[in-house]
């Protein structure tokens, strides 16, 4: 919806805010008032091309939304204004929270406390016991769907897969049997069950880990693995990520994490025990930077003087440089060259690590990436190809996305010694990287 659009007769479209699988998100004002008063005005997403099942299901679960938030009030609890269509395609008006959401703080300069973590959860916690005792189950807690004005308030919003237990129909189709998010959605959902409260404890929990460790514990990039993960997996007690956070809590976030929907605690307990670890103080330092990566050896691609920057050249027989090629540490078919175009390339994403500049390095290591791919044949299996991948993972780790980071430098390990050998120098430094060996 373009700006300057009226809806309604009443809201003017400024600019979007975000947008996912249901709907897209808009800033707009409402100009019937004397003030400049602030909106959200929610589109659901149609597509003539869908299947009319699936374009029924995504009409009434929007209906559904809208009269769900409209019988809810609460001050955790985003609140419900308008609703109508334009152009023949639904909309429904809430209230604007300015600030940002919990998935901005995942990713923040600044790692939140446990204690302003654990009163985040506790509002969240009160807000779903509002909607748990009107019959309500959210079933899509993650931290994108919590919004955190610069007051400090939570407030929950899409409530697009809410269901009501009590002799409602199902809105599902054939073929969308997984309801939730990957990453944050409970086992039982995972395997194709309807959640209930005790699903959204689950998340609720995930959603705390995920912002005090800077990533879900079950969060893979491919949707399918992610459910298999929350499957099969048990991940270890966020304290492994943050040791500050205090014993309490990551405790009870293993619980709240239970595989058994039995085994969690009841919300009411949730909120008690979150209540109570939001007054604790601080164990540490009351502000804790974004982790940065391990100390240890630079592995810059070039420069002699950089312990680690041979790892690029070729060895000798006995494992020392070498001025002459070494066909053992590029393996046979990878085209030739690459080194000279992607050496100067990498070098300068590690000068972007090297002053802090994690964002704008992890997307020169991703397009690196991208370009070698482009190659053809088994460029993939050249060093640069690694080295960039291993330039992400420590972009990750300046960010504070250290679950993320761990995720990727498993993967790396897996692959980049039957590529390169156990005696290549980037497959001995990548070998020995733990993420989780950053204080």
């Amino acid at each position: 919806m373009r700006p300057g659009t009226l809806v309604l007769g009443r809201y003017r479209i400024e600019r979007e805010l975000g947008h996912g699988g249901q709907g897209t998100v808009h800033r707009a004002v409402d100009t019937r008032l004397g003030r400049r008063r602030l909106v959200a005005v929610k589109v659901l997403h149609t597509d003539p091309g869908d299947p009319t099942d699936r374009r029924w299901m995504m009409a009434r679960r929007f209906d559904r939304e809208v009269e769900i938030l409209a019988d809810l009030h609460h001050d955790h609890i985003v609140t419900v204004f308008d609703r109508g269509e334009h152009d023949g395609t639904p909309l429904l008006v809430m209230e604007h929270v300015p600030g940002s959401s919990l998935a901005e703080r995942m990713t923040a300069p600044v790692r939140p406390t446990a204690a302003e973590v654990a009163a985040w959860g506790a509002q969240t916690a009160s807000g779903l016991l509002a909607a748990h005792r009107a019959g309500v189950s959210h079933r899509d807690v993650k931290p994108s769907n919590l919004l955190l004005s610069a007051a400090g308030l939570i407030k929950i919003c899409d409530f697009g897969l809410v269901t009501r237990p009590r002799g409602r129909t199902r809105l599902t189709v054939r073929g969308a049997g997984v309801l939730g998010s990957p990453g944050y959605m409970s086992p039982e959902q995972a395997a194709c069950r309807p959640g209930d409260a005790r699903s959204d404890v689950f998340s609720l929990g995930v959603t705390l880990y995920a912002v005090l460790a800077g990533g879900s514990p079950f969060a893979d990039e491919d949707a399918e693995r992610a459910r298999t993960r929350v499957l099969d997996e048990t991940p270890p007690p966020v304290t492994h990520w943050r040791p500050d956070v205090p014993s309490p809590l990551s405790d009870l976030l293993g619980r709240m994490t239970a595989r058994e929907p039995a085994a969690r605690p009841r919300l009411p307990e949730v909120l008690a025990a979150l209540d109570d670890l939001a007054r604790l103080p601080a164990r540490g330092p009351s502000r804790q930077p974004a982790q940065r990566p391990a100390p240890g050896p630079s592995v810059s691609p070039a420069g002699k003087d950089t312990p680690g920057a041979d790892y690029g050249r070729d060895y000798g027989p006995d494992g020392g440089p070498d001025d002459g090629p070494d066909e053992r540490n590029v393996p046979t078919g990878v085209p030739d060259g690459l080194t000279a175009v992607y050496w100067p390339r990498l070098e300068a994403a590690e000068g972007l690590l090297a002053r802090g500049r994690w964002e704008e390095a992890d997307e020169e290591f991703r397009l690196i990436t991208l370009d070698i791919t482009a190659e053809g044949g088994r460029a993939q299996q050249h060093p640069a190809f690694f080295a960039a991948l291993y330039g992400r993972v420590r972009a990750l780790e300046g960010r504070g996305r250290r679950i993320r980071a761990a995720q990727r430098l498993a993967r790396l390990q897996q692959h980049l010694r039957p590529a390169l050998g156990g005696t290549h120098p980037l497959a001995r430094v990548v070998a020995a990287h733990r993420v989780a060996d950053t204080p």
